[in-house]
């Protein structure tokens, strides 16, 4: 018997190997490597403030040490900035990935993440008792969910989103299919549309009606995305 492709899975911002459940239960026709990177999940926050350079060397080693190496590759939002790094260099051995709903390309901040960086200043102003109930508040309000509370994901988060991807995406030689909801509005289709410009070996899927968590709001339909794209 043939064993089981391997995908390895780079969750989002925030996500975790918890939040691909209900994705990977739809499709067992893979074996899913689904780590919990650092900061989220059950594995621990870097020591200190981390690059997108520090979590792909984090990957490689992961890589590195498991016992049947990917084949493919499967990423979501952050995981995208992690594949970028991952992809353009000569020696990776992944032969396909799917990049949904991929960060990485630097555009001016939204309103949410301007008025999430003023909180974050104005809460060491106020009494150590109320800061933190004070900022949850808001960004429930808000309905910001990505920006972390401890002061190291912090630093992390604002190192990540500075940087752009853009010139790795562009290296990328091997055939790459990005998935993108119609509704995004944390990575827009505008950004979508780019990367299938951008990137030599590269096609998009548009869903109507989906917005960033494709893999929870729409799992059957990537389900087959990755049955017909990883064979």
């Amino acid at each position: 018997m043939h064993a089981k492709p391997s995908v390895l899975v780079l969750h989002g911002w925030n996500g975790s190997s918890q939040t691909w459940q209900t994705f990977v239960n739809q499709e067992k026709n893979f074996n899913w490597i689904i780590p919990d990177l650092p900061g989220f999940g059950k594995t621990p926050e870097p020591p200190t403030a981390w690059t997108v350079q520090d979590y792909t060397n984090w990957v490689k080693e992961y890589i590195a040490n498991l016992p049947q190496k990917p084949e493919y590759i499967l990423t979501h939002s952050f995981g995208g900035r992690i594949a970028s790094q991952l992809l353009s260099q000569p020696n990776s051995t992944f032969k396909k990935a799917i990049l949904v709903a991929a960060a990485g390309i630097k555009s001016p901040p939204t309103l949410k993440q301007k008025i999430a960086g003023l909180l974050a200043k104005l809460k060491n102003l106020l009494p150590n008792s109320i800061q933190k109930p004070l900022q949850k508040a808001f960004y429930q309000i808000l309905r910001i969910h990505d920006f972390p509370q401890t002061a190291v994901m912090q630093k992390t988060f604002k190192n990540v989103v500075q940087e752009d991807q853009l010139p790795n995406f562009q290296q990328i030689q091997i055939p790459i299919h990005l998935v993108w909801g119609e509704n995004d509005t944390y990575t827009p289709l505008w950004q979508g549309k780019l990367l299938k410009q951008q990137i030599p070996n590269a096609k998009l899927t548009v869903m109507p009606n989906v917005r960033h968590g494709i893999h929870r709001q729409a799992p059957k339909e990537l389900a087959t995305i990755c049955q017909e794209f990883f064979k």
